[in-house]
């Protein structure tokens, strides 16, 4: 379902964004348009500014033209042909997959190797990454957790490609250091600026925390930057 916009500035056809029906989840967006109506419609309606005279628009039923749904928050699900009554769903990658895509063609496309990552709706940079190694493969086994030997073992290794990644968390954007960091970036051209909704940008940022704290203390910083890793799936 659309959100609520504002229809009574701009053109009569906007991006809007899509949410889940169930969750309120962001889904990604949707291109609408509103109907034209008769000018004795008693519908809410907009005025198209000097053409009001000949028609209004109605604010109640836009129509969907096209959408972009955003590939990690959508699940595929399939009939299976032995048995209709039992679903089957697609595998699904983690978000950081297709993040973790966005840099890699970036990177290819523009030789960028620094990310600025934005609000789509706060504006506020939440996290400035410097792409390191975009193919590392690791092994852990959350032993450097401080959850202790036993428990560590318990949880077994764990295999993954991943890329390696450089970064300064925004959340402290008035911190000395971040603040020196950011002003920086966001005077250097060749510094990318990737735009996400902010739930999205927030969960990368935790992601990126998360992957920190599996290594050694001796290893989790550089330079000013924190070390971590995004899981590519691939």
């Amino acid at each position: 379902m659309p959100s609520v916009r504002q229809w009574t500035r701009g053109t009569f056809k906007k991006w809007i964004p899509v949410t889940c029906a169930k969750c309120s989840a962001l889904l990604g967006e949707g291109y609408y348009k509103l109907p034209r109506m008769p000018e004795n419609d008693d519908r809410t309606s907009v005025e198209a500014g000097e053409r009001s005279s000949l028609f209004r628009f109605s604010e109640k039923d836009p129509t969907l033209l096209a959408v972009k749904l955003t590939k990690y928050m959508v699940s595929v699900a399939l009939s299976s042909p032995s048995n209709l009554a039992t679903p089957l769903v697609t595998e699904i990658h983690p978000f950081t997959t297709f993040i973790a895509l966005d840099f890699i063609e970036a990177a290819k496309a523009h030789a960028n190797y620094r990310f600025v990552i934005e609000g789509r709706t706060s504006r506020r940079t939440h996290v400035l990454i410097w792409l390191f190694n975009w193919d590392t493969k690791i092994v852990y086994n959350n032993g450097f957790r401080d959850l202790g030997v036993a428990k560590a073992a318990e949880e077994g290794e764990r295999k993954k490609t991943v890329m390696k990644i450089l970064y300064i968390d925004c959340a402290d954007p008035k911190d000395p250091q971040v603040a020196s960091h950011l002003v920086t970036w966001q005077a250097d051209r060749t510094a990318e600026h990737l735009v996400y909704p902010d739930a999205t940008c927030a969960r990368l940022v935790d992601a990126l925390r998360e992957s920190t704290s599996y290594l050694p203390e001796v290893v989790r910083a550089f330079q000013g930057f924190r070390v971590g890793f995004l899981e590519k799936g691939v």
